[in-house]
């Protein structure tokens, strides 16, 4: 997922709503569910915040930054939820 999050993300999907990308996403890869991303975000989810935050920034491609740790795992359980409401 994280080549979509590159420099001109916002231009791609025409909007700053990361869940129009999230969509984006689900829909360029004609997935139904992604429970192997479901499955991988709750297991960071699991781990503290500074570990949260290395590891997104380790995959950000550019396109997304988070201002401090708290900041990262907030994103990370708004994302966790958006995918697991695809995949119910």
């Amino acid at each position: 997922m994280s080549c979509y999050y590159h420099q001109d993300w916002v231009h791609d999907v025409g909007s700053s709503d990361e869940k129009i990308l999230w969509a984006f996403y689900f829909d360029e890869e004609g997935l139904v569910r992604d429970s192997e991303l479901e499955r991988d975000i709750e297991s960071l989810l699991l781990a503290d915040e500074n570990t949260i935050h290395l590891k997104l920034i380790e995959y950000q491609s550019m396109g997304r930054f988070w201002k401090s740790p708290q900041e990262a795992r907030e994103w990370l359980k708004d994302l966790y939820l958006y995918v697991r409401s695809k995949n119910s």
